[in-house]
């Protein structure tokens, strides 16, 4: 619930919409996504990544994954966002329409170092909180059996 109430600070909020949004702008477009498989092989060869998590609003262990991704793969992120807001390298010769172009210039104005520094932060929290979230959303906890996780 700490955890829960700390993210309603304006930083934190803004910081997980745009991850939100990050991942769905590619998630949404199979096109945009095979040009970022393409940077991402690119830019970082030894990438176990290629794609990145769809961040649910209400699964924590969802969110550190997409914020996870999101780190791992912020340089071919933001080039590939670059490229298409410049209309540049679209897949078979073709030009990235209006509305990805506009859409990759306003997720680009949002990478701001104040998300990536709220980015680092909440994944290291969170990152602490990992083992604990993954246990109590077991199917058979129960009440007491989360308590005495929390206690752990």
């Amino acid at each position: 619930m700490c955890v829960a109430d700390t993210c309603q600070l304006p930083l934190v909020t803004n910081m997980m919409g745009v991850v939100r949004k990050l991942s769905e702008f590619f998630d949404n477009s199979p096109k945009r996504q095979q040009h970022l498989i393409s940077k991402i092989r690119e830019l970082m060869p030894a990438a176990n990544h290629f794609v990145l998590v769809n961040v649910c609003l209400t699964r924590w262990i969802e969110r550190i994954a997409g914020m996870d991704r999101i780190v791992e793969l912020l340089y071919p992120v933001v080039a590939t966002l670059e490229d298409i807001s410049m209309n540049r390298n679209a897949p078979s010769h073709g030009n990235w329409n209006q509305n990805s172009r506009n859409d990759a210039q306003a997720l680009i104005n949002a990478i701001t170092f104040s998300f990536i520094v709220t980015l680092v932060i909440v994944r290291h929290i969170l990152d602490l909180t990992r083992p604990l979230t993954v246990r109590l959303q077991k199917k058979a906890m129960d009440l007491l059996k989360a308590k005495e996780e929390i206690t752990t």
